[in-house]
């Protein structure tokens, strides 16, 4: 008895590792044809014939148009909240106070404030070069800003010292005083109204 039932488990058994076989050959077939980042379009394909796909759904953040965009001159909070993702800063803060560099490279306390250096690289959104002298203005749109004003109280001043440092004085040691950098940072002479954007 014990015999037969081995000798009906044999083709069952070799099913199984037909099977085994198949899978573990498919598997390897899939590894070697899957996704592969390096290949290229053929030398003789042009612009013509490359299909592109037109985006089905696009994003749309709200905000008021009886409202200026321009965050310098905004009054609503639906306007001002979308200020951080139009503007980058020369830091930024979260909630607990915790300082990241973003458009600044680096930057060196002082005796009376702090010399942040911004790379030489920086750009626009435009791709004209941002220098001192932008920082400068974004931070004088920001002190005379209803939106801005109370954050840079402690902070007295700001002078370019070279085309890509920026010298700030404060009127207070306060710690974290670095973390009220955050104004949106604008071309020369894009916030001189409402209408600027």
């Amino acid at each position: 008895m014990r015999l037969m039932k081995k000798r009906e488990n044999v083709p069952a058994r070799r099913a199984f590792a037909f099977n085994k076989l198949l899978f573990a050959l498919l598997a390897a077939a899939l590894l070697l044809t899957g996704c592969n980042k390096r290949n290229a379009p053929p030398a003789d394909v042009t612009d013509a014939a490359v299909v592109r796909v037109e985006p089905t759904a696009v994003l749309k953040a709200p905000y008021s148009d009886q409202d200026s965009l321009n965050p310098f001159f905004c009054t609503s909070y639906m306007n001002a909240s979308l200020a951080p993702l139009l503007y980058e800063g020369l830091f930024l803060s979260d909630v607990q106070g915790n300082i990241t560099l973003c458009a600044a490279s680096s930057y060196t306390e002082t005796e009376d404030g702090v010399v942040v250096a911004i790379p030489t690289a920086s750009r626009f959104s435009d791709g004209s070069a941002m220098t001192s002298a932008d920082v400068v203005y974004s931070f004088d749109a920001a002190k005379n800003s209803a939106l801005y004003r109370n954050g840079l109280a402690g902070i007295d001043s700001a002078v370019a010292v070279s085309p890509y440092e920026i010298k700030f004085t404060f009127s207070d040691r306060l710690p974290g005083r670095v973390g009220a950098l955050t104004f949106p940072l604008v071309k020369t002479g894009t916030a001189e109204g409402a209408g600027d954007v």
